[in-house]
């Protein structure tokens, strides 16, 4: 279980991006409670997508349910295992639990991203459904 390095992480966004041709542009959900992380990957990903920001857990769930609420649910959500307030474990089990209970056409794509080195936490975030995890670079 390796971390994705930013390359593998915009081969996942450009693949979603492939897959919706010209007809759209793929929906992305960053949710970080550091602002540098946060605008660091919204600059990066909005070359390939609709980007929006949330700093924490339970304003993701309000985004994730705004998004399905207008018909345009996002495609890949970017979220951060430590959060204020609720966790990304509990985002992402809630996300997979709405999801099961709903049955969309396509489930929402989730790379966690983390800032430390957190294997059981990793594993469980893929035991949840995550497709892959970026490392956060330190601060020196």
């Amino acid at each position: 279980m390796r971390p994705l390095d930013p390359q593998d992480l915009v081969k996942i966004v450009e693949e979603q991006a492939r897959d919706f041709g010209t007809a759209r542009k793929p929906r992305i959900l960053v949710v970080e409670d550091e602002e540098t992380s946060r605008l660091l990957l919204c600059t990066v990903l909005s070359n390939f997508g609709t980007c929006e920001i949330v700093s924490d857990g339970q304003l993701a769930l309000q985004a994730y349910h705004a998004a399905l609420d207008e018909g345009r649910p996002f495609d890949l959500i970017c979220l951060d295992i430590k959060l204020p307030g609720m966790d990304g474990g509990k985002v992402l089990k809630y996300l997979r639990r709405h999801e099961a209970v709903t049955k969309p056409t396509t489930a929402v794509k989730v790379v966690v991203i983390s800032g430390v080195r957190a294997p059981e936490q990793v594993l469980d975030m893929y035991r949840l459904g995550c497709q892959g995890y970026l490392m956060k670079p330190r601060r020196s």
